[in-house]
């Protein structure tokens, strides 16, 4: 009989040891875990146009660019607001026909509100000319961005320089403008393009970076592409490698 108690109490105490090593263990193993956050994104408006003529019998065209994914409208005097549609991804649109609404000329006091994430923004409308109207009526189409370089999410372990780059392109009257950040710093004037690729170099830290890339082309239209990635501290393992 007290061999068998000896032998229970035995095995209760292994048990109890395995379980105190699982409580031990386990936060450790928790804390070694990456949470990858999100880089936040912020409301802005690149340009607020009411296309014409403004001339009584027309239709007058507002076409808001700003950040993708958010709510806009916009307001006339003695009007009721109007919301503006997302046509496609950053592009904001309503339309109004001139027969109805009194003063043509209200039109240029129209003023677009944006509101993305709590963040409210507004902007007055341009009026775009009739030659630029024209123009932006054949290209109403955003420029492409394609194949980030790094990733989205990608982990690098270049030794010195991190390179980043993108793909550019535009099937209306080209590309005007290229708006690079990195971590919130405009390094545009470091920028190369050559014909369709946007280059730039940086000996980053370790850790996690944001890049947003701002291409517009010669009709207005705007495209962007804000991505992370993280660099990793791969220095001291390739120096004992090497040894």
């Amino acid at each position: 009989m007290k061999s068998t108690v000896r032998s229970t109490a035995a095995a209760a105490s292994v048990l109890l040891a395995s379980v105190g090593a699982m409580m031990v263990t386990t936060p450790a193993a928790a804390q070694s875990r990456v949470v990858v956050v999100p880089a936040p994104v912020h409301a802005q408006i690149e340009r607020f146009v009411v296309l014409g003529p403004l001339e009584r019998g027309n239709v007058a065209r507002f076409r808001l660019h700003a950040t993708p994914g958010g709510e806009a409208w916009v307001a006339l005097p003695g009007l009721p607001r109007e919301r503006l549609v997302e046509s496609r991804p950053g592009v904001y649109e309503a339309s109004y026909a001139l027969r109805g609404h009194g003063d043509p000329g209200l039109f240029a006091r129209a003023v677009a509100t944006f509101e993305l994430h709590g963040e409210r923004l507004s902007a007055r409308a341009e009026v775009v000319g009739e030659r630029d109207n024209q123009r932006a009526g054949r290209d109403v189409s955003p420029p492409q961005i394609s194949d980030l370089t790094p990733a989205q999410g990608e982990r690098v372990s270049e030794r010195g320089w991190t390179r980043i780059s993108a793909r550019i392109g535009d099937h209306g009257m080209g590309v005007q403008s290229v708006l690079l950040r990195v971590d919130g710093r405009d390094v545009s004037a470091r920028v190369r393009v050559e014909e369709d690729l946007v280059r730039y170099a940086e000996d980053l830290p370790s850790g996690r970076h944001n890049a947003e890339l701002v291409v517009r082309d010669r009709a207005g239209n705007t495209a962007r592409r804000s991505w992370s990635f993280d660099v990793a501290d791969s220095h001291r393992h390739d120096d004992r490698h090497d040894r």
